[in-house]
Parts: structure tokens; C-alpha cells; sequence
């Protein structure tokens, strides 16, 4: 049901009969772009591993022929509309080329090389056709506007690699520590989840591309783990505290309780055209963690990432119910980026307190 999005579903033919159309006014940026065989552009930088076909997966460098500080900035994103946000987003190409996971040659060094950096690089794409418009829309990933495949990729500057990345690529130790280690270092989930994707991470003998959907969930689910082996170490918070707050139709009601560590991630899809009821989905776990796959997909990774964070900087354990209310106006699946940061815009609000979770549950309905 979460990828059924009647706007992808109608692609601009006007099934709605609406005045305007959202999907058509999103893609009319990439009438301006220049689809020709060889491509000079600048990469975020950001690279896009696919999963079809793995072990045999599709990978290469996303590239802008202008550049433009929204394309791998969430942070900035969120603060988006999403025809808006759209435009952008689908302005990017997407150079590929097709290899073994664990195949290692000079083209997958380059998009190694783009990953582990931390400033934009000019790339050369020689592409095997002029590049064509593909609606890659995703529950998990961020969208692409254009592809092709690539016969020749050349970075054409010289990477910034963090000295914290040089010394990690000497050590041999597994991926999980390395995630572990960046994000102690200072490094948005973000850029270790490029770095994950990319296969340079883990033990020598055990690097390999991950799949970018794969990467960014895992990314999610590792550092949540992370924080709570040490949030569930903190003194409970002593009072109840609510936070509310909205971002791209996505409505957050985060509610804090004093007791040991507890997580709980409640959706509530509103009806729209296609769906007459409201839909509830809920998952949970507690202290000793989850033990399977979430029924909410990445999503219930990427909404508790935020809320672990702020216990960890106030150095407290709380009992945690999170209510992620999808309202109509999410009419595009534009990737789970969406809910990590409308749940970090909701944190990073002001709270309410609270005697009783009675009075707190009356107060978010």
C-alpha cells in the first residue's frame, strides 16, 4: 500500500483532471537538460548502487550539468516543496555501469573515489546511447530523473578524502565498526551511507557494493543500535514530553515517557482518492531489540534514528511512542530521507510536558 502513489501511478496524464499537474510541472526541468552521449557534470558527490540483478548490480556516479545545493543536502530538502524538491532532484544523471559486487576495476575505484569524498567533483560520462528519461520513485530512495550507461567514467579533479576514511581503509575490520566509527567522528548518516554503499568499507576480503537502498537502511539500523547500548545505560527522563511537528505531508506526534528503553512507531495513512479508509500499520521493540526485518521498512529505522539522537545528547533513556501521520498532500514517494528528517525537525522543536500519558495522548489527537 505505501508504494501505491496515484500521481506516479497517472504520470502526468491527467487522470485526476486536476487544473494543474504536479508530476508534469516536477518533470518539465528536464526539458532543460542536454542528453547528449558525452556528459560533463558535477557530482554532489553521490553515487547509486541498484539491487536488481545482484550479485550483477547496476552502479555509477548521480551528475548535474549546473550545480545547484539542494541535490545531496536533506537537510536543506526538507525545508522543500515537492514539486519543487522534484525538479531538482530529477535534473541529476545517472551514469551506470554494470558489475559484480565484488568486481574490482579502475571505473569502480573512480565511483569509489566519488563516494569517499567530501566536495563535489567534475566527472566525464561517455555514455553507450544519449542518456534517457527514466522515473526511478522509491519508498526508500531519493528519486532519479535520468540514466544511461556508462562506456567511459573520469573523475576529472582530485577527490577530498578524510584522513578518518584513509586510516579505516587501512585497518581491516568489519563494516558495522566502520559505520560506528565515522558517525563518532562527526559524519552525517548520509555520507556513511555513501561510504557503505560504495564497497570500501569492512574487512579486506568482505568489501563489496551494497545496494543503495540497502545501504541506507542499514546505515539507520546500525546507528540505532549503536545509541541504544548506550541510551538504555542513561537515568530516565522525569517527566512526560511531547513534540509535534510537520514536514512534506508527513505529521510527527513523538511522545516521551519516563521508564526504560521502549520504541514504538505508529502510521496512520489518511484517506486520499485511491483510499477511502484511514490505514494504521504499528511495529515496536524493546530494550533487548528487534529481532526481524520492520513491517514499516525502512521507514520505522529512519524515524527512530532522530529521536535516539536527541536522548543521546541529553544523556537519557525514555520510553518512546512515535505517531507518523501521512496526510494526503505526500503525494510522491520521493524516499525515506523524508521521514528521518520531518522526525528531526519534530526533535529539534519545542516539547510539552505533561502529568499523565492520558493528558498526553488527549493533547496529539
Amino acid at each position: 500500500m505505501r508504494n501505491e502513489i496515484n500521481c506516479i501511478r497517472c504520470k502526468g496524464r491527467e487522470l485526476c483532471r486536476r487544473e494543474s499537474c504536479p508530476f508534469k510541472e516536477a518533470f518539465s526541468r528536464i526539458r532543460t537538460i542536454r542528453l547528449e552521449k558525452t556528459v560533463d557534470a558535477i557530482t554532489p558527490p553521490s553515487i547509486f548502487v541498484g539491487r536488481f540483478g545482484y550479485p550483477k548490480v547496476s552502479v555509477g556516479p548521480l551528475g548535474v550539468q549546473e550545480e545547484n545545493i539542494m541535490l545531496e543536502t536533506p537537510e536543506k530538502w526538507i525545508s522543500a516543496d515537492i514539486p519543487e524538491f522534484l525538479s531538482s532532484r530529477i535534473s541529476m544523471i545517472h551514469g551506470r555501469t554494470f558489475r559484480d559486487v565484488r568486481e574490482r576495476d579502475r571505473v569502480v575505484e573512480s565511483i569509489q573515489e566519488i563516494a569517499m569524498s567530501t566536495r563535489p567533483n567534475e566527472v566525464e560520462m561517455r555514455f553507450e546511447k544519449e542518456p534517457r528519461v527514466r522515473e526511478i520513485f522509491d519508498d526508500i530512495v531519493a528519486p532519479i530523473g535520468v540514466a544511461g550507461e556508462v562506456r567511459v567514467l573520469r573523475v576529472l579533479d582530485n577527490p577530498k578524502i578524510p584522513k578518518k576514511v584513509d586510516e579505516l581503509l587501512e585497518e581491516n575490520m568489519k563494516a558495522e565498526i566502520w559505520v560506528r566509527e565515522l558517525y563518532e567522528s562527526g559524519f552525517s548518516n548520509y555520507y556513511i551511507e555513501q561510504i557503505l554503499s560504495s564497497g570500501v568499507a569492512g574487512s579486506e576480503k568482505r568489501r563489496r557494493l551494497v545496494p543503495t537502498r540497502w545501504a541506507i537502511t542499514a546505515t539507520d539500523d546500525i546507528l540505532g543500535r549503536f545509541l541504544i547500548e548506550r541510551i538504555r545505560r542513561y537515568p530516565e527522563i522525569n517527566e512526560i514530553r511531547v513534540f509535534s511537528g510537520e514536514a512534506m505531508g508527513n505529521h510527527f506526534e513523538i511522545i516521551l515517557l519516563p521508564g526504560r528503553f521502549y520504541f514504538e512507531l505508529m502510521e496512520i495513512w489518511m484517506p486520499r482518492d485511491w483510499i477511502s479508509e484511514t490505514v494504521v500499520e504499528v511495529d515496536r521493540e524493546d530494550e533487548r531489540g528487534k529481532k526481524e526485518y520492520s513491517s514499516l521498512s525502512g521507514g520505522y529505522y529512519a524515524a527512530r534514528l532522530p529521536v535516539l539522537e536527541y536522548l543521546e545528547g541529553e544523556r537519557r533513556c525514555a520510553s518512546i511512542v512515535a505517531i507518523r501521520e501521512i496526510r494526503p498532500s505526500y503525494w510522491a514517494p520521493l524516499g525515506v530521507w523524508v521521514v528521518r528528517e520531518a522526525a528531526r525537525k519534530t526533535m529539534r522543536g519545542e516539547f510539552r510536558k505533561f502529568e499523565s500519558l492520558e493528558e498526553a495522548l488527549e493533547d496529539v489527537k
